[in-house]
């Protein structure tokens, strides 16, 4: 039996610095789903062919 799940995870709604808004840092979500530290990176470009179908990606996207 095949599970459907997401090939790309983008963490939204997390604490960053100047935020006026009190929110969680985006760690507890991390390890929650069971990943350890992800870089954030300044843009995001989506290609079928780098899409893996066994693995999950998860993807931080730095405040520009």
């Amino acid at each position: 039996t095949r599970s459907v799940g997401p090939k790309i995870v983008i963490p939204m709604s997390y604490a960053i610095p100047k935020l006026k808004v009190k929110l969680d840092k985006v760690e507890p979500f991390l390890k929650a789903i069971g990943v350890g530290k992800v870089d954030p990176i300044p843009k995001l470009v989506i290609k079928k062919k780098d899409l893996s179908e066994e693995e999950m990606k998860v993807v931080v996207l730095s405040k520009s």
